[in-house]
């Protein structure tokens, strides 16, 4: 995670950190949205989940946890070879989706 720290790095640095280092919190906060866990199931080795909950919640709320990750997913495209962003995208209706449309008015 080198290459993406120093991304994202410029906008943590804005933030004053007393006990714990940003890029443990983010390191956690990226585990928890990776692996769909709750936030005491995370494992140890990590700062504690307050911290990192506590942070998190500041961040979101802040639109800034979506620009770090967005920062983390085009440094991660580019150390990869390939553009910072997607030149297409795939659209996929769900299951069953290939019946017409229901009519909006009620049948007769």
């Amino acid at each position: 995670m080198g290459a993406e720290w120093k991304r994202v790095k410029p906008i943590i640095g804005r933030f004053q950190f007393v006990k714990h280092h940003p890029r443990e919190l983010l390191n956690r906060m990226l585990h928890l949205v990776k692996s769909g866990l709750q936030w005491r199931m995370l494992p140890v080795g990590f700062p504690p989940w307050r911290a990192a909950h506590y942070h998190f919640r500041k961040w979101q709320r802040q639109n800034l946890f979506q620009k770090l990750t967005g920062r983390i997913r085009r440094a991660a495209r580019v150390t990869e070879g390939r553009r910072p962003s997607p030149s297409a995208a795939i659209v996929s209706r769900p299951v069953g989706s290939n019946r017409p449309p229901r009519r909006s008015e009620p049948r007769p």
